[in-house]
């Protein structure tokens, strides 16, 4: 086998003669001469003290580090500030980076090579480039390809399959799609189904027996024939060979890394959906209320990045649809064998013997676990004992774990699946800049509390006929920080808003937040917390019926009423009172907050609820573990 070695490189097979693949038959053992880490620049680097300004007329050398740099080889992306560095030692093994591919044992560095080998070969049997001479790019931007490794998982954490991907480093990209235009002045934004909107479909299908699909787009970015090609180096570890000196890629279809990739991937999807049936297309039009969501008086499609769930009344209807769009030129399948929904966007769903659905995370909640390095630990029957502040005086936490990563996945869990967290994790969220031992402990409170709780999930439920209502219901912990925080931090005066819409018995929407300006009452506090209800609920109620008329699902606009429920007397007072009863201590709310009055009335009021029924009391405060337990149970079936 022949090699190719440069100083500070790699010690790489030779790709097989005639057909685009980086090894031959027999395992191959790259060897690495050096690694980016060991470098005298790095060690230099390590031993600054990045937390105070140098005197050291030396360490204006190593200023660069604090910037993103780019192994030569394989073009991934390193920060080499030593934090940084901590940082990835910490991460999840899931996303080796191709030096460490390099260095592990020879039965599993095969298995990699063989991933890069499929997506290799996958690439060039759809035509996504045609290796041509340097020449051919004569003033265009020649743009680097990097490899991208992930180790996939099913919604339970199990091994599915090993992942290689091949990359344009979007980040290097100076040209815009249409000639003379630069990367700035052209858009690659391309939206996803909002969270709220799967909530509701799943709701609807239990209740009205629907059927759904999921489907799975394949190598979807790769789909899009590019109207301007342009152009990449060779791949790494191929560049160096001899008889790809002086090529480089003249790229077709769109690849995963573009700046435009998730863009032109969405339109090529979109006007295939809702292109005319006697033209080719599907028929479906964009809902006004979710881009995302694609509409048919036989079925509802939806869609985030590459899955996509076919909801309708005959399973017939989903299979034509699969059909049509592959007849449109797209490559669409059934996700697994039936396309049975068992698992979305990493959250199982799991059906019931009583129709209703479990949504759970229990993979998620072992990556935190696992970035917590808490296994073993004790559970906790609640996420929170007490309300968080900075905690100024105490102790910096000791960065055994990427503190960032772990709340963006609690974060992520308590969006989707798990709201009876929302309060402990927002205010987690907010010293993640400056962390203190306090806020470290409180993190692995809520992860002691998901370890008891791994195996539940959020209980999709059925309702009665009447129960097809959109529900708000609302709480606020008026300056809940005051007695805790330190008197002279404005933030010790704000107040926390908490609020869950249902359809039935079922969340849609929720959230717990502080608000964005200081309320002088308790009254005021409620009335801003009601006031953040209505713009979700609004926004909802037109979701909502938008579906259910699509589906021929019973919906009268008229006696289709929701209800905002509020347990502080005064604040219903001022919302509903007609004219408003306006007081000194009312005059002050910001006008701003007044907006929501105009649309209560007929199709949206708002009702007094007893506090121990309110079920936002959970998004507000820390409550004991009995009144937690019944609360979780209103809102999470369990």
């Amino acid at each position: 086998m022949k090699t190719t070695v440069r100083k500070g490189c790699y010690l790489l097979p030779r790709p097989r003669v005639g057909k685009f693949s980086l090894f031959d038959d027999e395992p191959s053992r790259p060897n690495v001469l050096t690694t980016f880490y060991s470098t005298p620049a790095v060690s230099k680097a390590m031993r600054l003290n990045w937390e105070e300004p140098s005197e050291d007329p030396m360490a204006n050398r190593f200023e660069y580090l604090l910037e993103a740099c780019s192994c030569p080889i394989s073009e991934e992306l390193f920060y080499l500030h030593p934090f940084a560095l901590q940082i990835r030692l910490n991460q999840a093994t899931d996303q080796p980076t191709l030096q460490e591919i390099l260095n592990m044992p020879d039965d599993e560095k095969v298995l990699w090579f063989e991933a890069m080998n499929k997506e290799l070969n996958a690439l060039w049997a759809n035509g996504c480039f045609v290796i041509t001479n340097e020449e051919e790019a004569e003033g265009r931007q020649i743009v680097p390809l990097t490899w991208a490794f992930k180790v996939k998982t099913r919604p339970d954490g199990s091994f599915l399959k090993r992942k290689a991907r091949l990359c344009l480093r979007g980040d290097k990209m100076i040209e815009g799609l249409e000639e003379g235009k630069s990367a700035d002045e052209t858009s690659g934004y391309a939206p996803v189904v909002d969270w709220g909107t799967i909530r509701m479909l799943l709701t609807m299908s239990v209740n009205f027996d629907l059927k759904t699909t999921a489907v799975d787009f394949r190598n979807a970015f790769t789909q899009k024939k590019l109207d301007r090609q342009h152009y990449a180096s060779m791949p790494p570890m191929i560049a160096d060979f001899p008889e790809y000196q002086g090529k480089i890629l003249r790229v077709r279809r769109s690849l995963y890394g573009s700046k435009y990739a998730a863009k032109l991937y969405y339109e090529l999807l979109r006007d295939n959906l809702t292109k005319p049936k006697k033209e080719g297309g599907l028929g479906f039009k964009i809902s006004e209320n979710d881009h995302c969501m694609f509409i048919r008086d036989d079925a509802i499609f939806i869609v985030w990045v590459d899955d996509g769930i076919a909801l309708v009344r005959d399973s017939a209807v989903a299979d034509q649809i699969i059909h049509d769009l592959n007849q449109a030129g797209m490559s669409v399948e059934k996700e697994g064998k039936d396309g049975a929904l068992a698992a979305y966007l990493g959250v199982t769903i799991d059906s019931q013997e009583d129709g209703s659905l479990v949504l759970k995370q229990e993979g998620l909640i072992d990556r935190i676990i696992e970035a917590t390095g808490m296994q073993g630990a004790n559970p906790k029957k609640t996420p929170a004992t007490e309300v968080l502040v900075r905690h100024k005086d105490a102790e910096p936490f000791d960065n055994s774990y990427n503190m960032r990563s772990v709340v963006g996945m609690l974060n992520y869990l308590a969006g989707t699946t798990r709201p009876e967290i929302s309060f402990a994790v927002h205010q987690c969220s907010r010293f993640q800049a400056d962390p203190k031992k306090p806020h470290a402990a409180a993190i692995k409170r809520i992860v002691a509390y998901l370890i008891e709780t791994k195996s539940k999930g959020m209980v999709v439920r059925k309702f009665d006929k009447e129960g097809n209502k959109l529900n708000a219901f609302v709480d606020a912990d008026f300056a809940g920080l005051q007695s805790k925080e330190d008197p002279q931090d404005p933030s010790s005066c704000r107040s926390r808003t908490g609020y869950v819409i249902c359809v039935g018995d079922n969340p849609i929407y929720w959230g717990s937040r502080l608000q964005s300006e200081i309320a002088d009452s308790t009254m005021a506090a409620e009335y801003i917390a009601a006031s953040y209800a209505m713009k979700s609920l609004v926004y909802l109620r037109r979701l909502h019926q938008e579906i259910s008329q699509s589906l021929q699902i019973p919906f009268d606009p008229i006696s289709n009423v929701s209800t905002i429920f509020e347990d502080n007397q005064s604040a219903l007072l001022l919302a509903t009172t007609d004219p408003p009863r306006l007081t000194p201590r009312s005059k002050s709310i910001a006008v701003k907050y007044h907006w929501f009055r105009q649309h209560l009335g007929t199709n949206i009021l708002m009702k007094s609820i007893d506090s121990p029924l309110n079920r936002a009391n959970i998004l507000t405060k820390p409550l004991s573990r009995e009144l937690f337990e019944r609360e979780r149970h209103m809102i999470m079936g369990f």
